[in-house]
């Protein structure tokens, strides 16, 4: 095990390792969470049934269809306005998948995400819409 990974078990606390984040879980309760640094995630890919972006994130299904010039990309900054429709923290938002225009302004469609591979901590696939209440 690596002497950072080691020094991190013993005594956590808010730190950037191997593309991924840990930070004080705050609001939700004692404890860390882990998230993907902002700085590694993949650019924009075209939004096709089936793609997989981040090697994380398999589009499933979209409710409405897809514009043909439609990508996915990180929900970046439009998470602050997810926050209350969702309970998350901004930062998890913010690296979650989002549809957008090729301008990078996001399309309100649903949006069926699997997170792949299935985390074994859970044993099945984690799904995020990916719509607002407008």
């Amino acid at each position: 095990m690596p002497d950072s990974v080691a020094a991190l078990i013993r005594n956590p606390r808010p730190a950037t390792l191997a593309g991924v984040r840990l930070v004080p879980a705050g609001r939700l309760g004692p404890g860390w969470i882990l998230l993907r640094e902002a700085a590694q995630l993949q650019g924009p890919v075209p939004a096709r049934p089936g793609v997989l972006w981040d090697g994380r994130f398999r589009l499933h299904a979209v409710t409405g269809g897809v514009p043909p010039d439609a990508v996915i990309d990180a929900l970046g900054a439009d998470a602050a306005g997810e926050r209350s429709r969702t309970g998350l923290p901004a930062a998890v938002l913010a690296v979650l998948p989002a549809l957008r225009r090729p301008d990078g302004s996001r399309i309100d469609l649903e949006v069926r995400f699997g997170f792949e591979p299935a985390m074994p901590a859970v044993q099945m696939p984690v799904f995020f819409a990916s719509a607002t209440d407008r």
